[in-house]
C-alpha cells in the first residue's frame, strides 16, 4: 500500500475545498462565453428577418456570417457600425425594455412614442414613425439615388440594416460596385441620421419636434461630413493604393455631387477643389 504524504494530502484538500482566484475566475469566464454563444431570441429574429428582406427584394441568399463581416467593409463607419451591431441585437433602451416589472412606473412612460402614440421599438422609428423627420429623410435619399441614376427601393429590414450586404447589377448582368457602395453609404447615414433626431428629440428637446428644413439641411450635412472623411483618408493613403481609392470614391460619389465638370478622380485628393452634395430643386 502507498503511504501517501498528510501535508501534501491536506494542501490538495484544501486546494479543492477552496479553489484559488484564477479557478474561480477562470471558470465564471468560461461560463460568460458559453452564454455568449448562445444566440439571443431577438438577435436570431433580427438577422433572420434581415437576410429574408435581402432574399426578397434581390434574390440572393446570403448567410448570417456574411451579414456581420459586412458591417467592416468600407461603406460602413466605426460609428454607424456600432449602432448596426446593437441595432441587430435589440440592444437600445427603447419600447418594451421600459416595461419590465422592476420599472417605476414614470421610467414605464417612456416606452411609449410621444409623437404617435405607439409603443418605440427600433422599427417603428426607422420605419413607421410619424415624427417630422424619417419620412423627409426616405424621401431626400430617394430622391438622391433618382438624380444619381440609380433605382431606389422601399426601405427594409434588409436594404437599410443590411445595407453593406445589398448586390445590384449593371445592365451587363455584372456587379455594379459603385452603386452597391452608394446604396449603403446613403441606407446607413440616413437610417442613423433618423436614429440621432430621435435621440435628440425625445432626450434633448423633450419632444419639441424638427422642421423639415431643419431635416434636410442636417441630412446634406451629414453627407457632407461623411465625403470629407473619405477625402481625408485618401490623402493620407498612398501610392497605388490610394489613387484606387480615390478611383472608388470618384465613382461612388461624382453622381450625387453638385459640380458635374470634374473632369478626374482627382478631386478627391485635391484640397483647392470644393464639392458639395446636389440639392433637390
Amino acid at each position: 500500500m502507498v503511504q501517501l504524504d498528510s501535508s501534501l494530502y491536506h494542501q490538495t484538500l484544501q486546494l479543492v475545498s477552496n479553489p484559488s482566484d484564477a479557478t474561480i475566475h477562470r471558470t465564471a469566464s468560461e461560463q460568460r462565453k458559453a452564454r455568449k454563444a448562445q444566440p439571443r431570441a431577438k438577435t436570431a429574429d433580427r438577422v433572420a428577418r434581415i437576410l429574408d428582406d435581402i432574399e426578397d427584394d434581390y434574390g440572393i441568399q446570403l448567410s448570417e456570417e456574411q451579414l456581420w463581416r459586412s458591417l467592416k467593409r468600407s461603406s460602413v463607419t466605426r460609428e454607424a457600425r456600432q449602432w448596426l451591431w446593437m441595432v441587430i441585437h435589440d440592444a437600445y433602451m427603447v419600447g418594451t425594455h421600459w416595461l419590465r416589472p422592476n420599472m417605476r412606473a414614470e421610467l414605464q412612460e417612456r416606452a411609449s412614442c410621444k409623437a404617435c402614440g405607439q409603443v418605440e421599438s427600433m422599427e417603428h422609428i426607422i420605419f413607421t414613425c410619424t415624427a417630422v423627420g424619417r419620412e423627409c429623410i426616405w424621401h431626400l435619399m430617394g430622391d438622391a439615388l433618382t438624380r444619381a441614376g440609380q433605382k431606389d427601393y422601399d426601405p427594409t429590414w434588409g436594404n437599410i440594416i443590411g445595407a453593406a450586404c445589398v448586390r445590384m447589377q449593371n445592365q451587363a448582368g455584372s456587379r455594379n460596385l459603385y452603386e452597391e457602395e452608394r446604396w449603403a453609404v446613403l441606407a446607413i447615414e440616413s437610417a442613423h441620421l433618423i436614429w440621432k433626431l430621435r435621440c435628440e428629440r425625445v432626450i434633448a428637446n423633450e419632444g419639441a419636434e424638427f422642421t423639415e428644413r431643419e431635416v434636410t439641411n442636417r441630412w446634406y450635412t451629414a453627407l457632407g461630413r461623411r465625403l470629407d472623411v473619405e477625402r481625408r483618408a485618401t490623402m493620407l493613403t498612398p501610392g497605388k493604393k490610394g489613387s484606387a481609392r480615390a478611383k472608388r470614391i470618384d465613382g461612388v460619389w461624382r453622381p450625387l455631387l453638385e459640380d458635374d465638370g470634374l473632369d478626374s478622380h482627382d478631386w478627391v485628393t485635391d484640397n483647392g477643389v470644393l464639392v458639395g452634395i446636389k440639392r433637390g430643386r
